[in-house]
């Protein structure tokens, strides 16, 4: 059912974010002053909120999923949704918090803009997403940047890790602190955050400029990446040259940076439209995020030729359907179809991509691929009543049927492995992955719809004219 797929994206999108953020502990604790909640809830018009939040300003890499305490029958005390702090990856990533950022904007956009109708309540989650956003940014731009103004991808108990930058984490923040800028700008209303949008423009400039000056020490430094990680940065870069104005910074990007980046991932496509894969990513997900990255980048460069490649790569990524399982085989010669979270999120960026970036009808395809690879595999480990709990025929539990004494969270697996010989799944990863699961999450509300409309103004997909 193509409806059904569009609404439990929505869903499962929710569900992931809004335990991550919310309830789960999985981070460093944002407690803002009780005047503060007073002032929020004044502005979305609501008279009492949820009992024991534990809102983020960082997030933790991982954590097992299974609740740690009886419900004690009240929906509204979060703190019955508590994650075990002894199971968590505490380490600090800028792409779990890029794409957290990402998430809760996108999230805030769509409660600001009543999506399900006018409600209070989801006006109140529009404002303590944002905040939570604006509050992330600024905590990654204090502890996560490197006196030459890019980003360490790990910091742990008030230290950095690991000082070696790599390219892919400048362009989750980049794209996170665009997103932020976006909705900082007051279009969406309910918005209590001090990060301005110039503030947060400002920090996507640095972080540009930044690049640029890593890539004239080492020409190499972003052309260099593998072609999925390519595909992802023409994404992110497109959407920082959608809502940045003109300037030096929005200049580099959109005629050099996107130009060249275009150009390296044409020169590694074959003529089957195959493009080249490492080790690191299957075939079907390299192929997805380049699909997706060169039509963002065709709606800002107005580059033809982007959208052409695209095609192709998508002609070569259906020929590795495999019909008979509603799958695609991940890498060509694969026995046995292992998917991550973060594979799925790819190739559903693909399908928006194509469905509504270039209006080509995938939908079928997509509802497919999401019945398979999300709900008869086990990947989202549980569902709640939305989308039926216990109660439908798609054998997602419902939270308290989940396993384990006191059930487990609505949220993503980190992996999944169906056997070809059997028709049978297997979770062989059952720990939430916070980068993984917010960037499949990113794309299935990007992909929704509610009532027939986007659940996000656009899709996510960069505006093709800019008005400025």
């Amino acid at each position: 059912n193509l409806q059904k797929a569009h609404t439990e994206a929505y869903w499962y999108s929710c569900y992931n974010l809004g335990n991550l953020v919310m309830r789960s502990g999985l981070g460093v604790q944002l407690k803002p002053p009780m005047e503060k909640v007073q002032q929020m809830m004044e502005m979305a018009g609501i008279a009492k909120g949820p009992a024991n939040p534990y809102l983020v300003r960082a997030l933790y890499r991982s954590g097992d999923p299974h609740l740690i305490q009886e419900f004690n029958g009240d929906d509204t005390d979060f703190a019955n949704f508590r994650w075990d702090q002894s199971e968590m990856d505490k380490t600090v990533t800028p792409q779990a918090m890029g794409y957290t950022i990402i998430k809760e904007i996108i999230w805030a956009k769509s409660f600001a803009s009543d999506v399900e109708g006018p409600d209070p309540m989801n006006h109140f989650r529009a404002v303590v997403l944002s905040a939570e956003a604006a509050a992330q940014a600024q905590f990654a731009e204090d502890n996560l940047r490197s006196s030459e103004g890019l980003f360490v991808p790990s910091w742990k108990d008030g230290i950095i890790v690991d000082a070696n930058v790599s390219p892919q984490d400048q362009m989750v923040m980049l794209w996170a602190l665009s997103e932020l800028s976006d909705y900082a700008g007051g279009a969406y209303g309910y918005y209590a955050a001090p990060v301005t949008r110039e503030q947060a423009l400002a920090w996507a400039d640095e972080l540009v400029d930044a690049i640029e000056e890593r890539t004239n020490t080492q020409p190499d430094f972003v052309t260099d990446m593998p072609s999925r990680d390519i595909g992802v940065a023409l994404s992110a870069l497109s959407s920082y040259a959608g809502y940045a104005p003109d300037g030096a910074s929005r200049t580099f990007v959109v005629e050099t940076l996107i130009p060249q980046l275009a150009k390296e991932i044409i020169a590694r496509v074959d003529d089957e439209g195959r493009l080249e894969a490492t080790d690191r990513y299957s075939q079907v997900a390299t192929q997805a995020t380049a699909i997706h990255g060169l039509v963002f980048a065709s709606k800002i460069t107005k580059d033809n030729t982007y959208e052409q490649m695209s095609i192709d790569l998508w002609r070569y990524m259906e020929s590795l359907w495999d019909e008979t399982v509603n799958l695609y085989v991940p890498s060509p010669g694969d026995v046995d179809y292992r998917y991550t979270t973060r594979d799925v999120g790819d190739i559903i960026g693909a399908f928006n991509a194509m469905l509504n970036g270039l209006g080509v009808d995938v939908d079928q395809r997509f509802a497919d691929f999401f019945q398979a690879a999300v709900n008869r595999s086990g990947l989202q480990i549980a569902e709640a009543r939305a989308t039926g709990g216990s109660s439908d025929e798609d054998t997602i539990p419902a939270p308290a049927n989940a396993g384990g004494p006191f059930g487990q969270a609505p949220v993503l697996a980190t992996e999944v492995l169906y056997y070809t010989a059997t028709g049978t799944w297997e979770v062989t990863d059952p720990r939430f992955t916070t980068a993984y699961a917010m960037l499949a999450d990113n794309q299935m509300m990007w992909i929704s719809i509610w009532g027939g409309e986007p659940s996000v103004p656009g899709h996510g997909i960069p505006l093709a004219t800019v008005t400025r």
